[in-house]
Parts: structure tokens; sequence; C-alpha cells
């Protein structure tokens, strides 16, 4: 990926491409045999937990592709004077990645959420792609840490089964820490972080309807439907976020004025 398609957001190199654009780019990688390359989404969750724990900020600043994966990332961007021209969701670059790897050809592991949830996955995945295949699924214990043993015998498996493609849906900052901590013993082109999508592909939990999307409001309709879950990103995560982006901006004015 060139220079001229990452743009700094508060520190980190975000990825300014579309979701076309990176489905082609993580392809090339991928043909010409690249390994261990990494994907991320960068929100206004995954940037607090960065600022809390120097694992996630070096998972996040180690990846070889870190999407704009939040309205809160773009405006951010918009705000500093950065080039992100608009959100690039995990569920976006999964379809897109997915649709070019058909058309090239390749083979897809996953790793993430309950046994039932991939059944489905692997179910609807074989109809969309059949150019692809699917070399292995697996659902990990859901403790904060894999234990050392279960670990090791999940990397043997996905490395035996050497996939083009990993996609990895633990949920963040979890997936990154444990694609971070296990990078170089994972024989895969790409890695893919991607949060909820299992979810969504399977149809076991609802994307929100496109007027949500576009109005940049899915985080409001995922509070609404699982509130448990989101109401500390959208009551603490994303104030310390926009916090941060409001001392970057003033700073960098103090600093243009003083020249």
């Amino acid at each position: 990926m060139s220079g001229r398609a990452r743009t700094d957001v508060l520190g980190y190199s975000v990825t300014a491409l579309t979701a076309s654009e990176l489905g082609e780019d993580v392809i090339q990688a991928i043909l010409i045999g690249r390994k261990r390359s990494f994907l991320a989404c960068l929100n206004p969750h995954s940037f607090v937990e960065a600022q809390k724990a120097l694992i996630v900020r070096d998972a996040l600043k180690s990846a070889t592709w870190l999407i704009p994966d939040g309205v809160g990332i773009v405006i951010a961007s918009h705000l500093l004077g950065g080039a992100v021209a608009g959100r690039v969701t995990g569920w976006d670059v999964f379809l897109a990645l997915n649709s070019r790897l058909n058309e090239a050809g390749g083979s897809v592991f996953f790793i993430g959420s309950t046994p039932e949830v991939l059944k489905a996955v692997v179910e609807r995945f074989s109809r969309d792609y059949p150019n692809v295949r699917i070399v292995g699924s697996i659902s990990p214990s859901f403790a904060t840490e894999i234990a050392a043993q279960e670990n090791r015998e999940i990397l043997q498996v996905i490395s035996d089964a050497s996939p083009d493609l990993l996609w990895v849906a633990m949920t963040a900052p979890r997936q990154e820490k444990w694609i971070f901590r296990n990078r170089n013993n994972l024989e895969v082109g790409v890695a893919g972080a991607i949060g909820a999508v299992f979810d969504f592909y399977a149809g076991t939990r609802p994307r929100a309807p496109a007027v949500w999307r576009n109005l940049g409001l899915e985080w409001g309709y995922r509070l609404l439907r699982n509130p448990a879950r989101m109401w500390r990103r959208t009551f603490i995560s994303a104030p310390l976020f926009l916090w941060a982006v409001l001392k970057h901006l003033c700073h960098s004015i103090r600093s243009r004025d003083m020249k």
C-alpha cells in the first residue's frame, strides 16, 4: 500500500482507501505471496482501549491495513486535516475482499464466535463464494485469554491449513491482541480482525438499517439493540475519544499561531 493511501489520525496510520480499493490491495498482497499481513479496525472504542493498554496500541500500530471503522474516526480526520474520505467497516471489507478472492481463487479460514454461528457462516459462504476454498473453522473458548495449550492447538490447525485469508471475529480488542501475539506463528497470507461480522453474516444479529448507517448512526442502533454491551462504548469511550480529538486540535492551533 502506497504512502498516499495512508493518513495520520491521532498518531495512527489509517488506511485512506475505499473498501473496493482496499480489497484489491489485500488481494495483491496475497497473490504476490506476502505472509502474515494484518488488517484491523480503528474506531473510538479501540482508540480508547489502546490508550489504556500498550499491547492494544502496539497491535493497532502494527497493522498492515488499519481501516476507519467508525464515524468518529472520519470526523476526527476531517477536523485534523487528514485524508479519510469515509467510513469503511469490517463488514464492507469482509464483502469486498471475499468477492475479490472469489474472482482470483484462494482459501479462507474462520476463527471466532460460537459453533452455531460458524456453521451458518460456512454454509452461507459456500453459496456466496463458490470459488473460495474453506479450509477450516474454529470456535475458541470465550476466556479473556486463550489457554496456552488450546492456543498451540489452534495455531497448529491454522498453520496446517495455511489459508490465504484468516477471518478473526473475537470482539475488540481481544482479536487484535491475539493476532499480534501470534502473528509470527500464523502461516496465513492475511489475518483480518472484524469483530461482530460473523454474527451479521450468519443472520444471528441484524445490522443497522441503511438509513441509520448512511446518517452515521449505526452506533445508536446497536446501542438500542444491545445496551448492556454498547453503553460503555457510547458513554465512556466516545466522550474520551472526542476529548482526545479536541486536545489535539487545540494543540495544533496553538502550534500554528506560535509560528
